[in-house]
């Protein structure tokens, strides 16, 4: 034995050494001498000092591959276990260390097996904790038909301390024979002793003693069974249990009193004794003769009525063990648990179907489908689920059982045929259109839209009765059943689809009554954005032809549209949407001063307008702010905003009663826009870009935007302050400037400066700095005439357009400017005819201090006035 190397040390420092080891040793290899130094101190006098080597050198046995460390490390648990005297302080740790790793150290059980011999021939002498210790090491090592290692198990079953039987009872197992009848006798109390027994009064003996049974009995040895069906009435659920367990060994192939006894177990209140029992069943209860176990079939489908949800999966894969895959019965009772109140019941029908039988099983189909039918909506919507996860897609008896119900007198179950066919059949499915086609004149709106949704998945591409039959829909009353519609188009026909056309072209030219004609229109227009490619000309010229100055519906639509098929700078396009501009409606013409934006080919350079940005542009999740403008999410409403400060806004808005209301938001600290009304507006998470809000509530796609349809995409927002600021970049001459703009754009604007109707040029001049950039010469040139102009507000709208176009110096500009100085009309309240507001004088005097490069400049134009006394309008 190596020396102890720390005896000079206290017993605290060689324990604490020998903890430091141990952690060494289940991170990193030790060193031998490492070892050696633990097996110094396993012979150490002090009792924690040796118990603390014996767990040190158990960890390196479990940790440690390399083979003379391990040798060493059992060699020293072996001196630990040498009996000198029955105080020996660490002869149980040894012995339970070396318990735990002998599985490990074949090479070693020879010697292990003389140790834990020697420990059990001075039973006297040593505690009965290293009694059951040394037992449960000799069972680890031992081989059946060892008799010196079964009589000293058998001599320590009568044991007084059950955990020495319990230890005992363990070795007899391991080391008698399978059929020896000693230990079979002692096992079942032949000889009314019960201690070591499955009649001991301790339940963990008489577990260990029922285990042993079922390992060393016959499956002829009645005498074994009858104890065992006796100890399945034990109060204990552990013994209950184990006598399952045993049953699977002695119970002759489909013995009716063993099968008798374990379906009754497998319907026991305690859950490990059902599963036990299960397994159990699954292995004995089929018949030698191969005829149905019509009791253990029916044990475990009563186990999925009254038995714990995880029992379920286990007791269907027994009854389909015994039964066999796509048995009636065991399928019907599987799919019973559709009817089930408990969730969890009904969401693992499908997992449990697939392992019952097989998807495409006529019976199967039957089952789920007739409860697609059901009048309770949980058992519906999980039939529907179980039947796309288990029947094959395109399984003819499913698509047939379907359709059949589809015209179900109950609207939810008609709901749930659409959507269970929407996934059970294949495109160009002839029965499952036929059906489904019936249901788009269904009296219930929803079961219209369902059917839409359906026909796009399963009606065959470019079928012309589908096409015609869904384009009908277009003129439902309903406004979801026309959006489904617009919705459905692109996939059930192809872009060069005439018939296609032939009704999108129609239902944009409807002349049904009004107000079925604007909605259809507006319908069609959309379906027509979804439709066609972008770019084509066919479908501008049609979406342009729905833009009419009666139908403001219509038109928004129409424009909206534009923006989803036209190309920016697109001619056709441009007219359309300028077209809009001289529309009655004030909403329609906001919504066509944002798509002229959009169209209009600037470039890379920004639109003038974006200079007058504020702190408050953008989208917002109650609506969008663009400009002066608020686009309200709901009722259709547009207001104009006042800014109040930096971080404050007003606006008046308008109920369908006509009465005004006056509100104001404040800006915080923390980005949030705060109405004194007591909504809270947060930015959208799109940053680079505002959206239009839906201005119809006839498009609804909640799944796509708030707007329902695809949302008109605005330009990337400027760096912007909190006040109105305006650009002053590009100082300098302006002589020989590029054009800075779509000068197509500029020109179908502009043709609205003749208009005879005063709204018609005002719109006009407040479009000209959405299509032109900053610096534009021609959109300069073109507003100068309107400077003139008989209305104020035509001529306010011409000094703000001008001061967004022109440059900083702009020569032009300036002159016009000064001209204007000396008009002195103000707007009128249109209610009331009172003056209000500043002159357009004054506006211009403003507007000259933006535009002049020097103050000098400044001065001489101040010196140069002249008032004479002229007319208000300054000519």
């Amino acid at each position: 034995m190596a020396p102890d190397s720390t005896s000079g040390s206290s017993w605290y420092r060689q324990a604490a050494r020998c903890r430091q080891l141990a952690h060494e040793a289940s991170s990193q290899e030790l060193p031998p001498a490492a070892v050696e130094e633990l097996r110094g101190m396993v012979s150490s006098s002090d009792a924690l000092v040796q118990n603390a080597a014996v767990r040190a050198l158990g960890i390196i046995l479990r940790s440690t591959p390399e083979a003379s460390s391990r040798e060493s490390a059992v060699k020293a648990l072996l001196e630990a276990v040498v009996i000198e005297s029955h105080e020996s302080p660490g002869l149980e740790a040894a012995l339970k260390a070396l318990s735990e790793v002998a599985s490990h150290i074949e090479a070693s059980h020879v010697r292990i097996a003389a140790a834990a011999r020697s420990i059990l021939s001075h039973g006297d002498e040593i505690s009965t904790a290293a009694l059951a210790a040394a037992l449960s090491l000799l069972e680890q090592v031992v081989v059946p038909g060892d008799e010196e290692a079964a009589t000293a198990a058998s001599s320590r079953c009568h044991n007084a301390d059950s955990v020495v039987r319990v230890a005992a009872v363990g070795l007899l197992s391991a080391s008698a024979s399978p059929g020896d009848d000693e230990a079979l006798k002692m096992l079942a109390d032949s000889n009314g002793a019960k201690l070591g027994s499955c009649a001991d009064p301790d339940w963990p003996v008489r577990v260990a003693a029922l285990r042993a049974l079922g390992k060393l009995g016959l499956r002829h040895s009645s005498q074994a069974r009858r104890v065992v069906v006796a100890a399945a009435r034990d109060l204990r659920a552990e013994v209950r249990s184990a006598a399952a367990e045993a049953l699977c060994n002695l119970s002759p192939q489909g013995d009716p009193s063993c099968v008798d006894v374990l379906c009754d177990l497998s319907n026991d209140r305690n859950d490990e004794v059902c599963c036990t029992a299960l397994r159990s069943l699954g292995q004995v209860a089929n018949k030698s003769d191969g005829s149905r176990p019509y009791a253990a079939v029916k044990a475990c489908l009563d186990c999925l009525e009254t038995g714990q949800l995880s029992l379920h999966r286990l007791a269907v894969q027994t009854a389909t063990t015994l039964a066999g895959r796509n048995d009636p019965e065991v399928v019907k009772a599987v799919a019973r648990g559709l009817e089930s109140r408990d969730e969890e019941v009904r969401s693992q029908v499908s997992e449990k179907l697939l392992v019952a039988a097989d998807g495409d099983d006529e019976l199967v189909v039957a089952q789920l489908v007739r409860r697609v039918s059901d009048e309770q909506p949980p058992v519906r919507r999980a039939a529907v689920v179980a039947l796309r996860q288990v029947v094959p897609k395109g399984n003819d008896a499913a698509v047939q059982l379907l359709a059949s119900r589809a015209g179900s007198p109950a609207v939810e179950v008609r709901l749930a045929v659409l959507e269970a066919l929407q996934h059970m059949a294949i495109r160009g499915d002839e029965r499952a259109t036929e059906a489904v086609i019936e249901r788009l004149s269904d009296g219930e709106a929803r079961v219209r839209v369902a059917a839409i949704r359906c026909l796009a998945i399963i009606a065959e591409q470019d079928s012309e009765t589908a096409i015609v039959q869904v384009g009908l829909r277009l003129e439902d009353v309903d406004s979801t059943v026309r959006a489904a519609v617009a919705k459905a188009f692109p996939s059930m026909a192809s872009p060069d689809s005439q018939k296609a056309w032939q009704c999108l072209t129609q239902c944009c030219r409807s002349l049904r009554p009004p107000p079925h004609r604007e909605n259809i229109r507006e319908a069609a227009c959309w379906a027509l954005a979804r439709f066609a490619v972008r770019g084509s000309v066919q479908a501008i010229s049609v979406i342009c032809g729905t833009i009419d100055a009666d139908y403001p519906q219509a038109t928004v639509g129409a424009l909206k549209a534009l923006l989803q098929v036209a190309m920016r700078g697109d001619p056709a396009a441009i007219d359309g949407a300028a077209a809009a501009l001289t529309h009655k409606d004030e909403r329609t013409r906001h919504i066509a001063l944002e798509v002229l934006e959009q169209l209009a080919d600037r470039g890379s350079a920004q639109p003038a307008s974006a200079a007058a940005a504020t702190a408050f542009e953008g989208s917002w999740s109650g609506g969008v702010i663009k400009g002066r403008k608020i686009f309200w999410n709901c009722d259709d409403l547009i207001t104009p905003l006042e800014l109040k400060g930096k971080s404050t806004i007003s606006t008046v808005c308008v109920d369908k009663a006509g009465r005004e209301f006056h509100c104001w938001a404040r800006l915080d600290a923390h980005g949030t826009l705060r109405w004194d009304f007591g909504d809270d507006w947060t930015r959208s998470d799109d940053v680079e870009s505002t959206s239009l809000p839906a201005l119809c509530g006839a498009t609804l796609y909640p799944a796509e935007s708030p707007s329902g349809y695809p949302a008109v995409t605005l330009p990337p927002q400027t760096a912007v302050s909190n006040e109105l600021q305006t650009s002053d970049a590009h100082d300098g001459d302006t002589e020989g400037t590029d054009e800075i703009g779509d000068t197509y754009a500029v020109a179908a604007v502009a043709a609205h400066f003749k208009s005879k109707d005063a709204f018609v040029r005002e719109v006009a001049v407040a479009a000209l700095p959405r299509v032109a950039g900053k610096g534009c010469r021609l959109a300069v040139e073109v507003l100068l005439p309107l400077m003139q102009d008989e209305s104020v507000s035509v001529r306010f709208a011409a000094v703000e357009s001008l001061l967004a176009v022109a440059r900083k110096g702009d020569r032009m500009a300036i002159d016009t400017l000064v001209v204007r100085l000396e008009d002195q009309e103000c707007k009128k309240d249109p209610k009331h005819g009172t003056s209000q507001g500043t002159c357009v004088g004054i506006r211009a005097a403003k507007g000259l201090k933006q535009l002049v490069t020097t103050r000098e400049e400044l001065v001489d134009i101040a010196k140069s006035l002249k008032f004479t006394g002229p007319s208000i309008r300054g000519f």
